[in-house]
């Protein structure tokens, strides 16, 4: 949640000079939650002004620090204007770099977004673990397992002496308060991350097994371990598909941007003197630069 208010808070601070110019225009179509003059925070705007993502999980107590973060931010802007702040030569140099950084931003992700559509497969993800095991080492003690929560300890014995490693999800699916995972995913999860107590019932319980029941404060727990993996080996593919894919995303789309910046090179009047540029001298960052502006003329 810490992550996910840190997230929300920069999202705040780069949304509300947006939101300001947005009200000028403004036609109220929805309940105003704040005014500042004639400036206007409506129900609308402060939705929009949240990531779909977000949208279970953000508080009202941080839906109400954000009003009054925009109330605060207008009050300041406004009183800003007023004694034309706006129009001193460094803010106009600083708002006009703001501009240009903004634009260039949202040129880099509307690119990038425009490229997600190239697929990343499982071919290419097998090769690259090929390539790139020995760099994935297993940094705890990891289990894949399911497990069964259910109210009573008597229903809980009732499923250990009845399942077994083969009908285990179907008595989870008949009995089991929360959802039970898709066996063609069941992620490995590091047992320094779970309850204690599951944990170490875990631990001490052999693959295919499965454990007494655990109590905690959302029931009695009865768990199947279909696998146990010691820190310190290399992880298995299915580990790290998620990393990998980050992985490949991520140079992918950073491909595809020096591919942008290189066309764009070619037809703009381009004009780098590195000599000129101060500092100590690294000669292969600068022959590499050189090198780099020379195939691309070429």
């Amino acid at each position: 949640m810490n992550k996910i208010k840190n997230k929300y808070y920069i999202l705040i601070n780069l949304l509300l000079p947006v939101l300001f110019l947005l009200n000028c225009e403004n036609k109220v179509s929805s309940p105003v939650i704040a005014r500042v003059g004639k400036s206007i925070l409506t129900i609308d705007d402060l939705n929009k002004s949240i990531p779909p993502e977000y949208n279970n999980a953000i508080t009202h107590e941080q839906n109400i620090n954000y009003v009054k973060q925009w109330i605060h931010t207008e009050l300041l802007y406004r009183e800003a204007i007023q004694r034309k702040i706006d129009r001193e030569q460094q803010m106009k140099n600083r708002l006009k770099e703001m501009k240009k950084n903004l634009l260039a931003a949202e040129m880099i992700n509307r690119y990038s977004t425009l490229n997600e559509s190239s697929i990343i497969d499982d071919n290419i993800i097998n090769e690259y673990y090929s390539k790139h095991k020995e760099e994935f080492i297993r940094e705890s003690d990891v289990a894949k397992y399911l497990e069964v929560i259910v109210d009573d300890q008597k229903t809980a014995w009732h499923i250990i002496r009845n399942a077994d490693s083969e009908n285990f999800l179907e008595f989870a699916s008949n009995y089991s308060k929360l959802p039970v995972s898709d066996l063609s995913y069941v992620p490995y999860l590091a047992l320094e991350n779970i309850p204690p107590d599951i944990a170490q019932a875990i631990s001490s319980c052999r693959i295919n097994g499965i454990t007494r029941p655990i109590y905690s404060e959302m029931g009695y727990h009865v768990i199947l371990v279909l696998d146990k993996l010691e820190k310190g080996g290399i992880c298995l593919q299915e580990e790290v598909k998620d990393e990998i894919i980050n992985r490949l995303s991520t140079k992918m789309q950073k491909q595809s941007l020096e591919n942008l910046l290189s066309e764009l090179r070619l037809k703009t009047d381009v004009e780098f003197n590195v000599d000129l540029i101060p500092g100590n001298r690294n000669e292969n960052i600068r022959d590499s630069l050189t090198n780099k502006q020379e195939n691309e003329e070429n």
